[in-house]
């Protein structure tokens, strides 16, 4: 479950109601089919959301220990049910990116060796075979780990910038909501 730096209960629903994350938009789909894509944090913020919007259709394809190019391969995209009609896609803790390079990356690209081509790739397929379904792009958890906390934030710009031009909604664990795995 998540955990939080020092907040009470008023505070979180506060910053929830407040957050780039639109709870108003995502009431609207309680009792629908979701999908959460992501890694071994995708337990974590699955549990939560189920919790917090009362879901009660929803697939976890959380991969454990992967990268988003293995997260969002062809063979796990395949997976999503034809009915699904809320996509939320994580991940990125494990790595990936590096700070040296993530400005040389092309936003439009779809090569799967650069990490917006590998998130482009994916909402394509998602848009082609689910197209009523609503994406929300989230950020990785921010980790206690200082390895994995960069890979967090890096990967949390290159969410923010895929949500951004491909509008798609964007939650922003690490940066706007502090959520520690």
């Amino acid at each position: 479950m998540f955990r939080f730096a020092q907040r009470n209960n008023f505070e979180l629903e506060y910053i929830y109601r407040n957050s780039v994350f639109s709870f108003a938009i995502l009431n609207s789909f309680i009792g629908s089919k979701s999908v959460f894509f992501g890694d071994s944090r995708t337990t974590s913020y699955t549990e939560y959301l189920r919790d917090y919007f009362s879901m009660t259709g929803y697939t976890n394809l959380g991969y454990s220990g992967q990268v988003p190019k293995v997260i969002y391969s062809l063979e796990r995209l395949q997976q999503i049910p034809s009915d699904a009609n809320l996509i939320f896609m994580a991940g990125g803790i494990n790595g990936g990116i590096s700070e040296e390079n993530l400005q040389d990356y092309d936003i439009t690209s779809r090569d799967t060796n650069n990490p917006f081509g590998v998130l482009n790739i994916a909402i394509d397929y998602i848009r082609e075979n689910n197209p009523l379904a609503n994406i929300v792009l989230i950020s990785p958890m921010l980790s206690f780990l200082s390895s994995r906390e960069s890979y967090a934030r890096l990967w949390s710009q290159v969410y923010n910038l895929i949500a951004d031009y491909r509008c798609c909604i964007f939650c922003d664990l690490t940066n706007r909501l502090n959520i520690h795995e």
